[in-house]
């Protein structure tokens, strides 16, 4: 019966240990994706300013925003984030800011 005991105990503690990593990889994976999120807007915005300044097409707009995302997440500490996902937050939050309006203030030459 104590052996029994042990073993459950062992099983047990692997159980919530192995639910406390599972718990603590989503927390890590919300707050990449929150992060991610509000910071891709003012990566837009701050290469949508510097290609007012300089002649810019789309594509170096992409990369800029990108690359100030990526640093900007690393300087935070998520350090795991890929490139992938930071392209895509950064093109979804080009969609909404341009939809909304807020890109219409930093257009070159108005």
């Amino acid at each position: 019966m104590e052996i029994l005991s042990t073993i459950l105990t062992a099983i047990l503690v692997a159980v919530v240990s192995a639910i406390g990593i599972y718990l603590n990889r989503n927390d890590k994976a919300r707050a990449i994706a929150l992060t991610l999120d509000l910071l891709a807007k003012d990566a837009v915005i701050a290469a949508e300013k510097l290609s007012a300044a300089k002649v810019m097409d789309g594509k170096t707009q992409a990369l800029k925003a990108r690359d100030i995302l990526e640093r900007e997440m690393h300087q935070l500490g998520f350090t795991d984030v890929q490139l992938e996902q930071i392209s895509n937050a950064i093109e979804h939050a080009w969609a909404e800011l341009k939809s909304n309006g807020t890109l219409d203030e930093y257009k070159k030459g108005e």
